[in-house]
C-alpha cells in the first residue's frame, strides 16, 4: 500500500510539473474572468433597459392624464425625430389646456387632426369611432384627446353651444351699436301671461353649469349620466323601437286609432319593441272593463309580442309630454320612432324610406312632417335664403353625403350656418307657418313619424334644460315639439332632414303636378291638409280628412307663435333650415311665391324608385355612397 501511494503522488508531480498545464489553467482562470464581465454586463444593460421602459411608462401615464410632470424631452438619449415631434405636440396641447383652466378635448382633438391630416382614417371610420390597426394599438392615441369624434363627447357638445350664443350675444350687440333707429319691441297680438324665457339664456345656463360641473365628466361622480351625441351615420342598426304616449281610455276614438296603428306597426319586419308611455293612472288600464285595453294589456303580457307599458307615474314622472322623451323610458334600439296615439300612423313603404334615411343622417331629427319658421326680418329672411342655397349646393357636391358632422368636418367646408336672431336689439321676431309642411326650410317637425337616436333622450332631460323643460309644461300649448327639435338642431350643429309621410306604389295612377292638384285653402285664416288623419301635435287635432285645421281655441295659433318666439330668443339662433327628400334629383323645382319657400318636390309624395337613397324594391344604396 506504501509503495503504491508513493509511486501515484510521484505521477501526479510529474503531469504538474509539465509546461501546458500552466497554459491550460491560465486559458481557463481567463475564460472564468470573461464570463464574469459578460454576465455583469448584461445586468447593467437589463437594469438600463428596465428604467428606461419605467421612464416611457410614467410618461404615457403623464400624456393620459394631461400632468406636466414628465415631457419626452426627459430622454436624453431619444434618437426618434418623429417622437419627439409627437412629444411637442401633445406637450403644447397640456399647455394649452392649463391655459385655458378647462380641459377642452375637443380643441385638443382639432390640432391633432390638423396636424396629421395625412393620416386621418376614412370619414365612415372616423363617425363610427372605428380607427386604424395601429391607432388601436396605441393607448395614448385611445384617449378622447385623440379620438376623432371627440366633438361627440358631452363638455365639447355644450361648449360648441356655449361659443355659438357668444358669438350671437356679441353679434346683435354690434347691430344694436350701429344702429340709428328705434327699435320696435316685437308686438304681441296675445299673452297667455307665462313669462318669457330670457333672451340668450341658454349662455347662462351653460356657463353655470360649467362652474359647478366643469371637471366632472364621470357617470359614478355625478346624478346625472354623461350624454353623447350619436355618429353621424348608423349603417349597422336594422331595426327601431317605437314610442308611443297616451294618457286617457275615455276617448274610444283614439284609444282605436292607437290598438290600430300599433297592430300594424308589430307586424313590420323592422319593429323591435313598440313602448307605450302612459302617463296616467296605471289603475286607468289594469282595472278596465274595455275590450281594446285587455287587448292592449294582453300583448303587454305576451312575451312574444312586441308591446310595452311604461307607466310614467309609478316612474316618479308627472304628466308630461316630454315624458315620451325621457331616458328612463329605456328603447332597445338606437332607432327611435315617435308616433301620437291617434296618429298619423305612416305606411311601411314611408316608415322604411325615413328609416333608411335616419341610418344615413343618424345624428339629427329625420321628420315627416315638418314645419316652416317665417322671418319678418330682412336680415334673417337673407341668411336664410343664403343657408338653404348653400345647402343645396353641398348636397350636389356630395360634401353633405359623407355624413360628417359639422363640426367634425373640414374646416374648408364651409357648413350652412345658424341665422342669429337679436329680439332686443333689433326686434327681430319670427311667425309660425302651420299652412304647410314643406320638404325645404323647415326648421321644426311635429313627433308623428319622427325618427330620433336615443342618445339625445340623455340631452333633452339634462339639467342644462331645465329651465326650458319647465317653460313647456306652463305653456298652455306645451310646445314639446319646438323644444325638440331646437334642442337637437343645436346640439348636433345640423339641419333637420325630411322624407316623404306618404309612398305612392308606382302602379297606381300618374301622380299629378302639384300645380295641377287643388291647393290646401284656410277657411277664415286656417288651411287643410290632403293627406287624411293628419294630426296637430300639443293640442287639438284633425281626427279625419273632413276636419280642417281649426283649433277649440280662437288663439291657439298666436299662442304657438309666442311659445316658438321665447325658445328661439332663448337660444339665441336658429338652425339653416331642412332640404327635401328631393334634394339634388330631377324632382327638385323653384318654390312658390305664395308659401315663400325656396324649393319644393314635385311631386309632393312620389313613389319609392324615386326617392333617391332608396331602390325600387324598398332596400336602400350602400350606406354612405348616396
Amino acid at each position: 500500500m506504501t509503495v503504491f501511494g508513493s509511486n501515484s503522488r510521484t505521477k501526479k508531480r510529474r503531469l504538474c510539473q509539465k509546461p501546458g498545464c500552466w497554459i491550460f489553467c491560465g486559458l481557463l482562470l481567463f475564460l472564468f474572468i470573461a464570463i464574469a464581465h459578460v454576465v455583469t454586463l448584461v445586468d447593467s444593460f437589463t437594469e438600463e433597459a428596465l428604467i428606461l421602459k419605467d421612464l416611457y411608462h410614467e410618461i404615457e401615464s403623464a400624456v393620459v392624464e394631461e400632468t406636466p410632470s414628465f415631457t419626452l424631452e426627459t430622454l436624453d438619449e431619444k434618437k426618434d425625430t418623429d417622437k419627439k415631434q409627437t412629444s411637442s405636440k401633445e406637450q403644447n396641447d397640456r399647455n394649452r389646456s392649463e391655459s385655458l383652466g378647462v380641459e377642452t378635448l375637443k380643441q385638443k382633438d382639432s390640432d391633432v387632426n390638423n396636424s396629421n391630416s395625412n393620416k386621418k382614417v376614412s370619414s365612415h371610420s372616423a363617425i363610427s369611432g372605428v380607427g386604424t390597426a395601429g391607432e388601436q394599438g396605441s393607448e395614448v392615441e385611445k384617449t378622447s384627446a385623440t379620438k376623432p369624434d371627440s366633438y361627440r363627447e358631452e363638455h365639447n357638445v355644450f361648449r360648441k353651444l356655449e361659443e355659438r350664443v357668444s358669438s350671437v350675444i356679441d353679434e346683435c350687440r354690434s347691430m344694436k351699436e350701429k344702429s340709428t333707429q328705434d327699435v320696435k319691441k316685437l308686438k304681441k297680438d296675445f299673452d297667455t301671461g307665462v313669462p318669457p324665457l330670457p333672451e340668450h339664456g341658454l349662455h347662462d345656463a351653460i356657463k353655470g353649469w360649467f362652474e359647478n360641473n366643469a371637471n366632472n365628466n364621470n357617470n359614478n361622480k355625478r346624478d346625472y349620466p354623461v350624454c353623447q351625441l350619436p355618429p353621424s351615420s348608423s349603417c349597422n342598426v336594422t331595426s327601431y323601437s317605437v314610442i308611443i304616449m297616451s294618457h286617457t281610455v275615455t276617448d274610444q276614438e283614439r284609444l282605436r286609432k292607437m290598438i290600430l296603428g300599433m297592430q300594424n306597426l308589430a307586424g313590420l319586419p323592422n319593429t323591435s319593441e313598440i313602448i307605450l308611455v302612459w302617463n296616467g293612472e296605471k289603475e286607468a288600464l289594469t282595472t278596465s272593463s274595455d275590450n281594446l285595453v285587455k287587448k292592449l294589456l294582453m300583448w303587454e303580457n305576451d312575451s312574444s309580442h312586441p308591446v310595452r307599458i311604461f307607466y310614467a307615474l309609478e316612474n316618479s314622472l308627472e304628466n308630461n309630454l316630454l315624458n315620451r322623451y325621457h331616458p328612463s323610458v329605456q328603447p332597445s334600439e338606437e332607432a327611435v320612432l315617435y308616433f301620437d296615439d291617434d296618429g298619423p300612423f305612416l305606411n311601411e313603404d314611408a316608415i322604411d324610406a325615413g328609416f333608411k334615411l335616419w341610418q344615413l343622417n343618424s345624428d339629427t331629427q329625420i321628420g315627416s312632417m315638418p314645419r316652416n319658421i317665417r322671418f319678418t326680418s330682412e336680415r334673417m329672411k337673407s341668411l336664410q335664403l343664403d343657408a338653404t342655397a348653400l345647402a343645396v349646393e353641398l348636397f350636389k357636391e356630395n360634401a353633405m353625403q359623407v355624413y360628417k358632422n359639422p363640426y367634425g368636418m373640414d374646416e374648408n367646408i364651409k357648413y350652412p350656418k345658424f341665422t342669429p336672431i337679436c329680439s332686443n336689439a333689433t326686434g327681430d321676431s319670427v311667425e309660425y307657418n302651420f299652412f304647410v309642411f314643406p320638404p325645404f326650410q323647415a326648421h321644426m317637425a311635429l313627433p308623428s313619424g319622427t325618427f330620433l337616436h336615443k342618445n339625445f333622450l340623455c340631452f333633452i332631460w339634462h339639467p342644462i334644460f331645465e329651465k326650458l323643460r319647465q317653460y313647456i309644461l306652463d305653456h298652455p300649448t306645451h310646445p314639446d315639439d319646438m323644444l325638440v327639435s331646437t334642442i337637437v338642431s343645436h346640439l348636433s350643429g345640423r339641419i333637420i332632414r325630411t322624407f316623404p309621410r306618404r309612398i305612392k306604389k308606382k302602379k297606381t295612377r300618374a301622380l299629378r303636378k302639384i300645380s295641377e292638384r287643388i291647393a290646401p285653402h284656410y277657411n277664415k285664416g286656417a288651411k287643410t291638409d290632403s293627406s287624411p288623419n293628419i294630426a296637430i301635435v300639443g293640442g287639438e287635432r284633425i281626427h279625419d280628412i273632413s276636419r280642417k285645421l281649426l283649433w277649440q281655441h280662437p288663439d291657439w295659433a298666436k299662442m304657438r307663435e309666442e311659445a316658438i318666439n321665447s325658445i328661439f330668443n332663448y337660444f339665441g339662433s336658429i338652425t339653416p333650415g331642412s332640404v327635401g327628400w328631393c334634394v339634388g334629383s330631377p324632382y327638385q323645382q323653384k318654390g312658390g311665391v305664395r308659401d315663400k319657400i325656396s324649393f319644393m318636390c314635385d311631386p309632393e309624395f312620389p313613389s319609392m324608385d324615386m326617392i333617391p337613397w332608396m331602390n325600387e324594391d324598398n332596400t336602400m344604396h350602400n350606406c354612405g355612397k348616396v
